[in-house]
Formats: structure tokens, C-alpha cells, sequence
């Protein structure tokens, strides 16, 4: 069964990026991002309404870090040491090597590069030091970024899901995709 250690917290960097465990002290930055409609019109989640939303999602990830069922990061600029977003595991099947990705940057930083940039660091990082065999991610038909972005990385779309989830009263299609650790370049 795949297992790892979170102590210490892994920091992966790029030129333009460092990643880093999110703390409370993150609260505003990160409602700044999941309070932004835009940011998160194809998210499929609530947005958060208050700080305490933030603070509520941020110690929800520190408790999937313990559990080993998630680890993820804060997206840091390496020039300023500003959040910009966030990346990480969810959904980690342990007994099968594998996990959803999941992710967002503020809008500010969209069309830069910087997703793709994120996601090489966290791929890699999933599958050489995790050891993960497949990364998955669900994704909104809708949200064509994120479609070309997985597409761009290596991902196969492997399913259609038919009305999969229900979310503020609808519900929607998720597309699957899935990426193999010996498709990883």
C-alpha cells in the first residue's frame, strides 16, 4: 500500500514558483480565490462567503494531510511570496496507487503559464516521489483551460459522465481524465 511522509513538508520550486503547506495565515489569500465567481464558475463548489469558509477549507486540507488521503500546496510566486493558488492530491486511493488532481489560480494569473508550471512539479512529484501508478482529473466540460491544460500534460480522456454530480440544484458532466506513470515523460 503506497504510504509517504509529510514531515517534512515536501517544498518543490520552479524559476517562477515554490510550493508550500497551506496555513491559516493563508485564510485571506485563499478567500480572496474561492470567494472570486470567475475563479470558481467551474469548480463545482460552493464559494466561500467568509474568511471562516477559507479557514474551514484550509484546515479540511491539513486534516486529508493526516488522514494520508490528500497533500497539497499552496502556489507561491517566487518573486513576491504571493499565493496565487493552489494544487494538490485529492481523493488519494492508497491500496491502488492512484489520485485526483485538483487546482486553482486566481484569475490574475491565468493565460501566464503558471498551471503549467505547477502541474510538471506536482505531476512529477506524484508520481516519483509518491509513487502513484495513475493521476486522474474530473473536470467540467465546460472549463476548456483546464481541458487543454491536462491534454497538454500527457492526460488520456477516458470518460463522459452523464449527469455525475449535482450542484446548486443541476447537474452536470464531469469529464475523466487520467494520466499513467509510464505515459510520464
Amino acid at each position: 500500500m503506497l504510504s509517504f511522509s509529510t514531515n517534512p513538508f515536501p517544498i518543490p520550486e520552479t524559476e517562477r514558483l515554490f510550493f508550500r503547506e497551506m496555513t491559516i495565515a493563508d485564510a485571506e489569500a485563499f478567500f480572496k480565490i474561492r470567494s472570486n465567481k470567475e475563479a470558481m464558475q467551474y469548480l463545482d463548489r460552493p464559494l466561500a462567503n467568509t474568511v471562516s469558509d477559507a479557514v474551514s477549507l484550509i484546515e479540511k486540507r491539513f486534516a486529508i494531510k493526516m488522514a494520508q488521503t490528500g497533500l497539497g500546496w499552496a502556489i507561491c510566486l517566487q518573486s513576491t511570496g504571493e499565493m496565487i493558488g493552489d494544487m494538490g492530491f485529492y481523493r488519494l486511493d492508497r491500496e491502488n496507487y492512484k489520485s485526483e488532481i485538483g487546482y486553482i489560480l486566481g484569475p490574475a494569473y491565468w493565460r501566464k503559464g503558471y498551471a503549467a508550471e505547477a502541474m510538471k512539479v506536482v505531476l512529477k512529484f506524484g508520481f516519483e516521489v509518491l509513487g502513484l501508478n495513475k493521476i486522474e482529473s474530473d473536470i467540467n466540460p465546460e472549463n476548456l483551460a483546464s481541458i487543454h491544460l491536462v491534454l497538454k500534460m500527457g492526460f488520456k480522456q477516458e470518460a463522459h459522465l452523464r449527469q455525475n454530480l449535482l450542484f446548486e440544484g443541476k447537474f452536470l458532466d464531469s469529464l475523466i481524465f487520467g494520466l499513467l506513470s509510464s505515459e510520464w515523460a
